[in-house]
Parts: structure tokens; C-alpha cells; sequence
């Protein structure tokens, strides 16, 4: 690898790539019995998030290797908890399969806070399903810290036990 992966959003010719990552991602979790996506999202929504400027990618080389997404759109099922208002959430954070287990899911969550600060962002927050406590303590790893934790039932049907996640920038 020549430098530092490069951040940035991502453009509408790179939304199939990143969609293809969230695949694989998806399909990562499901074989592991991990049920952070249940149903996967439409690659519309991905593009919708670009269009946004709310997608952005991590590049080695010129390989897009991580994907995220950004937004003031909080995740459902947490109106019980008080949450700054000066806050972006995170979600559908994904490592292509080739470069799992290189740190880049840490090194773009690094990426996350430094350009939720640049908009004047005080707080990030995400929620994840809570199996074995996997991916709430990979996030605690991250500096995050536990804000609660609840079943929650989606529209679907479904109930997730789930951790909502706050990060103080």
C-alpha cells in the first residue's frame, strides 16, 4: 500500500462497488449468525445517500475497500433517550471481504469522527444487534460508549436486541 488510505464521499460511478461491499458484508453477518441486517437494503438507498453526500468510502490503492453512511437521521426506536441535537448518525458501516481484518473498519470510523467535526459535529451515534455482545464491544473498542439497550421491534415483525452507541467528538 503507497500512503494512507484515502477518505472521501463517494460518486455515483462507485455507488455499485459500495453496494457490492454492503453485500458481502451482509452476507458475512447472516453466515455468522450475526443479524445486524436482517433484510438487506435496496442499492436505490445507496445511491439516494450519495446524492446526499452522505456515502463515503475508504480507498488502498484505487480499491474501494470500506463503505459508510452519514446522516442527521436518527434510527428508530430510542425516542426514550435524550440525544444531542448537534449529532450525525452512523450506518451500514462494511469491509470488502479482501481487505477484513486490516483494521480499515477502525480506520474509517476515525475518518467518520474527523469529518463530523469538520461540520461542526459534536456527537456520532449508531445502534447495532447486540449477539454476544460482538459488535457492541467493537464499537466500544472504537471510543464509543453505551447509551442503552432494548428489544426492538421493526416493522417487519421482528425483534433485535439492540445497544444504541454515542461517541462524544
Amino acid at each position: 500500500m503507497n500512503g494512507p488510505p484515502i477518505f472521501r464521499t463517494l460518486e455515483s460511478s462507485e455507488v455499485e462497488a459500495a453496494y457490492s461491499i454492503y453485500m458481502d458484508t451482509f452476507n458475512w453477518l447472516k453466515k455468522k449468525e450475526i443479524r445486524q441486517w436482517l433484510v438487506p437494503k435496496k442499492q436505490e438507498l445507496f445511491e439516494k445517500d450519495r446524492a446526499n453526500k452522505g456515502l463515503y468510502g475508504l480507498f488502498v490503492g484505487n480499491m474501494l475497500a470500506c463503505i459508510a453512511c452519514m446522516d442527521i437521521i436518527a434510527s428508530g426506536g430510542w425516542s426514550d433517550i435524550t440525544l444531542a441535537s448537534n449529532a450525525l448518525w452512523i450506518y451500514r458501516l462494511a469491509v470488502a471481504d479482501f481487505f477484513r481484518g486490516r483494521k480499515l473498519g477502525e480506520y474509517m470510523m476515525e475518518r467518520l469522527k474527523d469529518c463530523a467535526r469538520t461540520m461542526n459535529k459534536s456527537h456520532l451515534y449508531l445502534d447495532c444487534v447486540d449477539v454476544d455482545n460482538f459488535l457492541p464491544a467493537y464499537y466500544e473498542k472504537l471510543g464509543f460508549r453505551r447509551l442503552g439497550a432494548k428489544d426492538i421491534t421493526y416493522p417487519s415483525g421482528n425483534t433485535f436486541p439492540m445497544v444504541l452507541l454515542e461517541a462524544v467528538l
